[in-house]
């Protein structure tokens, strides 16, 4: 599905390379949220500031994640944009994204080097789960957003004081 938006490069099978990465992330996230309930809270809110997304529930703090910003879906524009293309992030939210294009860069994908381009849906799992396999972290979180899905790397997760 997405070896067509890749150019010729150094990944033989890029549909296979992107089922392993979500196959990957799939494990991964079903931890977090066994071990953490991510995905059940009521409520999230992201901090650009601090690069934390808190969780809550009943308006107590539950969940504190440091995060990376790795890119979003637009449904009502069918798009997919990488986090270090989108100028009203703050520039330490996408410091770690950038291994992903520098990734692009050297395979040669222009997919992981375009900052914008149209895609569907799944697209946005598939590129977070891209970033997760070439830069690590603890999973990824989607907070959906009226139409847009954001997708962050979650490099700490931390239980809040008042739990």
């Amino acid at each position: 599905m997405f070896s067509k938006l890749f150019n010729k490069n150094k990944i033989d099978d890029v549909d296979e390379f992107i089922e392993e990465c979500i196959d990957k992330l799939e494990e991964v996230n079903d931890s977090i949220s066994d071990n953490y309930g991510i995905g059940n809270y009521e409520r999230w809110d992201f901090d650009q500031e601090t690069a934390e997304i808190i969780f809550s529930e009943n308006g107590n703090k539950k969940l504190i994640a440091k995060v990376s910003f790795i890119g979003s879906y637009s449904a009502n524009s069918e798009s997919w944009m990488w986090g270090w293309g989108n100028d009203s992030l703050l520039p330490h939210l996408t410091k770690e994204i950038n291994k992903v294009r520098e990734f692009g860069e050297k395979n040669d994908i222009e997919l992981l080097t375009d900052r914008a381009w149209s895609a569907e849906e799944e697209a946005g799992w598939a590129m977070a789960a891209v970033a997760f396999h070439i830069i690590g972290g603890k999973g990824v979180y989607r907070g959906v957003s009226g139409s847009n899905e954001n997708f962050f790397l979650l490099h700490e997760i931390t239980k809040a004081g008042n739990s």
